[in-house]
Formats: structure tokens, sequence, C-alpha cells
């Protein structure tokens, strides 16, 4: 089973466990956990090695999160998470669950990629166009990738659209040595 598939499976039960209203809480919350883990590579290694019991594993980790004043049920996550030997799934796991709290709200997560960084206006455009689309709110991540020529691709979910001159020269090559 791959680390995307774990993931979700732990994104599931958390928003089974937690209440509607204190999902949102929950999701920055959990993105507090992330940031305390990763804080410092002395911490990341930590958590990594062999040698290290999972008891002191768990006791340094409920002192972090003493610090960071988290709820219970994110609590259990990140210490069964040590339990299973898989803490470093909690990014995948606390971006997964923050896409999954935002459409309960009614809120549209799309990832665009661009051969150059989007504008203040093209922003504006491609918000109010899948606005009126989804009906939704949407929130935008956006990374640039040079290999794509010029264009975007857009994902949300499982679909890609791929508006970008690299996917139209790929389909241009596949309709090619298909003949």
């Amino acid at each position: 089973m791959t680390e995307n598939h774990i993931s979700q499976r732990y994104v599931r039960a958390l928003l089974k466990l937690i209440k509607y209203e204190d999902l949102l809480d929950s999701a920055q919350t959990l993105e507090l956990l992330v940031a305390a883990v990763n804080h410092k590579r002395i911490v990341h290694t930590f958590f990594d090695n062999p040698v290290v019991t999972e008891k002191d594993k768990k006791s340094f980790l409920k002192d972090i999160l003493k610090e960071i004043k988290i709820n219970k049920n994110i609590e259990r996550l990140a210490l069964l998470l040590i339990e299973k030997k898989r803490l470093r799934l909690i990014i995948k796991i606390s971006a997964e669950f923050s896409k999954e709290v935002s459409a309960l709200y009614g809120m549209l997560h799309i990832h665009v990629n661009v051969a150059e960084s989007i504008n203040e206006k093209t922003n504006t455009y491609l918000l109010d166009n899948l606005k009126k689309a989804s009906g939704k709110d949407v929130e935008i991540d956006e990374s640039v990738e040079d290999d794509l020529i010029g264009g975007a691709s857009i994902r949300h979910g499982y679909r890609l659209y791929d508006f970008s001159i690299k996917g139209k020269l790929d389909a241009l090559k596949e309709d090619f040595e298909s003949l």
C-alpha cells in the first residue's frame, strides 16, 4: 500500500472522530504539530533513530504537545504514528486533512502548475471562473515548472486538466507515433 493510501486512511479516521465544529481547529493544530516535529533537523532525526525507544519518542512528543496545546485526537494520532513507525506521514496527513476540511466547509482546493508565475489579473480571472464553475470558494496553490514551456496544468483531486504547451506537444507526439 502506498503512503498516499495509508495517509488517506488516517485522514478518514480523523474526520470520523472529530466533531464538525472542531475541524478547522484540528487542521490548524495538526499543522502546528507538523511544524513542531519538523522544526529542527535534530528533532526529525530523533524520531527516525532506531536506537531511541518508542517510549522515549512518545515521552518527547508529549512534551512537545504540551507546549503547543494540541487536542486529544491529534495527540492520539501522533502517538499512534510513532507506535506504527509512520510519523514521517504526518506531513501528508496534515495536507490531506486540510484539503478535506476545506472541502467540507465549501472550499475547493486547486493546484496549478505554470511555466511562469501568475500575475494578479490572471489569478483573479482564474479564481472568478473556477468559483462560477464550481459554485464554491476556491483556494489555489501555484507552482512554477519551467518544463511546461507555456500555459498551465490544473489539478483538482485526481483530475488533471493540461493546457500547457508541453502537454500539447506530448499529445501530438503520441498522435504521430500511433500513425
